[in-house]
């Protein structure tokens, strides 16, 4: 079975290398977009899945809600 991938949107460097360590360990495969702009290149990419988002509600340059609620796939 595939490892499940997770996509972490945060923009605290220690909070989501902690994170990330974690899940990894859990047996996952995750990415980190420290803002909304890579996040947004990352899970909006024709070739990339992603099963889950974890975000911080607040970073630079909006509110992760909103901006993933505004994303389409090509």
């Amino acid at each position: 079975m595939a490892k499940k991938r997770i996509l972490l949107i945060e923009d605290d460097s220690d909070f989501v290398e902690l994170f990330y360590e974690r899940l990894v360990e859990e047996g996952y495969s995750a990415v980190i977009a420290r803002g909304l702009d890579d996040a947004k290149n990352l899970a909006t990419d024709k070739d990339t899945r992603f099963d889950m988002i974890i975000a911080d509600e607040r970073l630079p340059g909006g509110s992760a809600l909103s901006g993933i609620s505004s994303w389409r796939r090509p």
